[in-house]
């Protein structure tokens, strides 16, 4: 009897040792899942204290499971609702570990340019660009939206504007081509092997060929070695094409000096806009003034008030160079009735600086107070 009884005990005890065996065998990795669960519903709450409580317990977790949590936050970020904001400053809050569990469900490289993942790494600022620079390796998309992050945060770091030329340049798509240019113009230090890659698609025409000439426009002197192409645009190009072009050559200054006769040909007459553009662009470009101040000199004569601003403009962006100039701007600035255009010719006056030239603003000043009076 007795043993009976030890016998029946061993085996009730061996039952509750195999059922507890059992339950902590099949039910463990539900815990960490309901306290993930927890995390993220916590730091997507309005409650601020309940979240900031939620980061603390983010802490005691593992790196798979934060990387989880993260990953659920990012999601969360991006849906337009009422836990984005929320979602949004814990990631913060997180700060660069928040990066990489980020970046590592990007799909598409343009989501780069949008919220979270342009706003979490600029937020977070420089401590972002050494864990971005480690996935500049990794696959297209994912190297491509870091090179973009990089760029965005910090336009001076140098060798990264490389992965978007090589892209630029091998790219049959337009949607990644416009990417790479979008974020090309934000580089402070462009290499030749992007202005190279910037200026093959500048004949393209269209988008593609306006994208790629305000690039080349954001980098001023710098894309001076795109002048012959951008020249081509200028000539054979359609309108756009025409005005932009114009915009970048003046920006090339001295660089774009072979392409002052056809500018001086659409500064003559023809399109307005066009004939404003060309006129910025002789002063900008300041040079050739034998050739240059003529045609600057015949626009101040001009019945639109516009023109003879923009021509008043450009001739002062000569200086000294343009002492020749002065009895026609003082003509000019005579007969104007536009304030803008009066503001222009007396800055070009004022710049050249002569004594003619000084003198010539004096009496328009006086003449005017003699009206008022």
């Amino acid at each position: 009897m007795e043993n009976e009884i030890k016998h029946n005990l061993r085996m009730r005890m061996d039952a509750v040792i195999l059922t507890a065996a059992f339950l902590a065998l099949f039910t463990a990795p539900l815990f960490p899942a309901k306290v993930m669960t927890g995390i993220i519903g916590d730091l997507l709450s309005d409650d601020s204290a309940l979240r900031q409580k939620a980061l603390y317990r983010l802490d005691s977790c593992d790196a798979k499971e934060k990387e989880e949590i993260i990953k659920s936050l990012v999601l969360g970020a991006c849906k337009r609702e009422v836990s984005q904001k929320y979602a949004l400053q814990d990631l913060k809050a997180i700060g660069v570990s928040a990066i990489s569990p980020a970046m590592n469900i990007l799909d598409d490289y343009s989501l780069a340019e949008e919220q979270p993942w342009a706003g979490l790494c600029v937020s977070i600022g420089n401590p972002a660009i050494p864990v971005l620079k480690q996935l500049l390796n990794s696959e297209q998309n994912r190297s491509l939206a870091a090179a973009a992050l990089i760029l965005m945060i910090d336009p001076k770091i140098p060798d990264v504007t490389c992965f978007l030329s090589r892209a630029l340049s091998r790219s049959k798509d337009d949607k990644l081509s416009m990417f790479c240019l979008r974020n090309l113009s934000h580089a402070i230090n462009p290499t030749d092997s992007d202005i190279k890659a910037i200026s093959g698609l500048v004949e393209a025409g269209g988008s593609m060929g306006s994208a790629s000439l305000n690039c080349l426009d954001k980098f001023g002197v710098k894309s001076a070695s795109a002048a012959p192409v951008v020249i081509k645009a200028l000539k054979k190009g359609e309108k756009d094409s025409k005005v932009l072009a114009l915009k970048v050559l003046g920006g090339m200054a001295e660089a774009s000096y072979e392409s002052v006769p056809y500018i001086c040909e659409l500064a003559a007459g023809g399109d307005l806009v066009m004939r404003l553009n060309a006129l910025r662009a002789l002063g900008q470009i300041g040079v050739d003034p034998s050739r240059v101040l003529p045609v600057l000199e015949e626009a101040l004569k001009d019945d639109d008030e516009f023109v003879r601003a923009s021509a008043g403009e450009a001739t002062g962006l000569f200086d000294k160079k343009a002492v020749r100039s002065v009895p026609v701007l003082s003509s000019a600035l005579m007969a104007s009735k536009n304030i803008y255009t009066q503001d222009k010719i007396i800055q070009a006056l004022r710049r050249i600086g002569t004594e003619e030239a000084i003198a010539a603003v004096d009496r328009f000043r006086k003449e005017v107070r003699q009206k008022k009076n």
